[in-house]
């Protein structure tokens, strides 16, 4: 199927290569290209193609994912092995499946850390019905710096906008234009309350195919009093195949104290501080509404300061949420 590329305004993919692959079970399958400052480059294929899970599961059950990988080494001075070789798998809402990958390279299968669903659809899963469609790859080696690189699906879509907003009735108004659409089923939108955990609230029907702007529109009531909600656009195309497009941070409350970053964009260091409340929990969240914290090292000064390593951390834009309140910045 030809698809569009996707261009959303928030998200920028540093993945250089995404195939979707199978048949009665297509999964999403991933070729992460690296060159060292050695001389030499390192291919990792890795792609989800199996569910390990119970027969029976009336009350839920823990599953694990199986991913194919191929990792080979070209070029000049290639090393015996690289330092860290590893990743995470997003399947729907169970994000951070961790997974690891032999550092001196290879043909094989590696299996993701067990993780919980609750739901009874322990016979029927599959890397597609579980929304497996995310992976991130951890890598570090001699003449490759720490990084993580993330490959996800393209939608048959071109998204012009997706915000959302809360009003003055406590209802969440939330809205989305797309400029251009092929083979475009319906979209899911998603909310989530801390960044981690989804659930899927609403199914819009798409347009199909269309070549000009097209607008949608619906709102979403809150019954719980939160400071912070996250919504998350997910596509499907009449074929099953399924990305997710983007995601909006809504602030239901007016900070009663505003976060200070220091600097702003900043490349390996940022200061948080506050004047008026504590700090308090840290948590650092991407602009796929991923929670990127465990990828940073936060180091508390003060009740009213922290400063955070960044080093590690890919470029793009984050959001910061905490007790004293949220903020954004940018890592270049």
């Amino acid at each position: 199927m030809n698809k569009t590329t996707f261009k959303s305004l928030s998200i920028k993919l540093i993945v250089l290569i995404l195939q979707l692959a199978g048949a009665s079970q297509s999964h999403a399958k991933c070729t992460f290209i690296i060159n060292s400052t050695n001389g030499y480059t390192v291919t990792v294929e890795v792609g989800a193609v199996g569910v390990n899970a119970p027969t029976s599961c009336t009350n839920g059950y823990n599953y694990t994912i199986d991913l194919d990988y191929n990792i080979s080494f070209s070029g000049n001075n290639v090393p015996s092995s690289m330092y860290t070789l590893q990743g995470y798998l997003d399947c729907g809402s169970n994000t951070n499946m961790f997974f690891n990958l032999p550092n001196n390279g290879g043909i094989g299968t590696a299996t993701t850390s067990n993780t919980w669903r609750n739901a009874s659809d322990c016979q029927s899963a599959t890397v597609n019905t579980l929304d497996c469609n995310e992976i991130r790859l951890v890598i570090n080696g001699p003449g490759i710096k720490n990084q993580t690189l993330t490959c996800n699906s393209p939608l048959p879509v071109e998204l012009v906008n997706f915000e959302a907003n809360h009003t003055n009735t406590g209802e969440v108004a939330i809205k989305w234009v797309t400029a251009t659409e092929e083979n475009n089923d319906f979209f899911t939108l998603y909310r989530s309350f801390d960044g981690y955990s989804w659930d899927s609230i609403q199914y819009v029907q798409g347009a199909g195919n269309s070549l000009s702007l097209k607008t949608y529109e619906t709102t979403d009531r809150l019954s719980s009093q939160t400071d912070v909600v996250y919504y998350r656009l997910k596509q499907t195309d009449y074929n099953g195949e399924f990305t997710y497009a983007a995601v909006a941070v809504v602030k239901t409350k007016q900070d009663l104290n505003v976060l200070k970053f220091t600097p702003n964009p900043a490349q390996t260091l940022l200061t948080i501080s506050t004047t008026k409340r504590a700090l308090g929990s840290i948590n650092i969240v991407n602009t796929l509404g991923q929670n990127v914290t465990n990828e940073v090292i936060v180091t508390p000064v003060s009740d009213h300061l922290a400063q955070v390593d960044l080093s590690t951390l890919p470029t793009g834009f984050y959001t910061v949420v905490t007790p004293a309140g949220t903020g954004k910045f940018q890592k270049n």
